[in-house]
């Protein structure tokens, strides 16, 4: 009787995967709600054009600082999955 391998590399890495779209995905919408409210409340003061241009480049920075910090969180974890993949299965005794 041949032993089989149940790789838990496609589970690991769907798990993984969906942690990480699911956190991204809620740190983006607090992000755009955030922002959103803020511009909201900005448009109900009084407002001239250099201030809403000023605001506006402001979210795109925060944007862009956000992405950089998920990209290099999570390029160290799929790094560590593709370095270490034996981690990620194990024998199963069919």
């Amino acid at each position: 009787m041949k032993k089989k391998y149940i790789y838990l590399v496609d589970v690991e890495f769907h798990e993984i995967w969906y942690g990480c779209t699911n956190y991204i995905g809620k740190k983006l919408l607090d992000i755009e709600l955030k922002y959103t409210n803020e511009f909201n409340s900005l448009l109900n003061q009084e407002h001239t054009f250099h201030n809403i241009k000023n605001y506006k480049f402001f979210c795109i920075v925060t944007f862009e600082e956000m992405k950089e910090k998920l990209y290099n969180i999570y390029k160290t974890k799929f790094q560590h999955i593709v370095q270490t993949p034996k981690r990620y299965y194990k024998k199963d005794f069919y």
